[in-house]
């Protein structure tokens, strides 16, 4: 799936990356939250309901698996010692993983509807290294076509 998708052993890895970093972007985000597990509540801001809707779908998922920032930072190792290919491939045999980053990204495009809209916000993602934004957009958003034709 992801192998598909990003053809060049660099660009796979950058790719694998970007996803993982707006996974630990979400769990930063849900352990900021004010609600608490179990008592999820989205915000009141009507112009992003959809967005709110996937947060808390997000949160509780989280809270569902707590140990989610381990099998990143394990995936996140295992790009480093075996590859991208090879940890591409274990990522497809983990549907729960896969699961949380589609949630993630799903958020991500509500979040920034193009690349511009990205773009826009792109100094808080400079862990992104020496990609640039709509290289990290475009990226993103075919693996989201990716994990969304795997569950259909």
């Amino acid at each position: 799936m992801l192998t598909e998708a990003n053809k060049t052993k660099r660009e796979l890895s950058d790719v694998l990356i970007w996803v993982l970093d707006e996974g630990e972007r979400a769990l930063i985000e849900v352990d900021a939250r004010i609600d608490e597990p179990g008592l999820r509540l989205p915000s009141v801001d009507v112009e992003a309901a959809d967005r709110e809707v996937l947060e808390v779908a997000l949160a509780e998922w989280i809270d569902a698996h707590p140990t989610v920032q381990h099998e990143l930072d394990a995936l996140s190792d295992r790009i480093r010692t075996v590859g991208a290919r090879t940890a591409a491939r274990e990522l497809e045999e983990q549907p729960h993983l896969i699961d949380f980053l589609r949630l993630t990204l799903e958020v991500f495009v509500r979040r920034y509807p193009s690349a511009a809209s990205f773009e826009q916000d792109y100094e808080r993602h400079e862990e992104t290294g020496d990609s640039n934004p709509l290289e990290v957009w475009e990226g993103l958003r075919r693996v989201l076509i990716q994990f969304r034709r795997r569950i259909s």
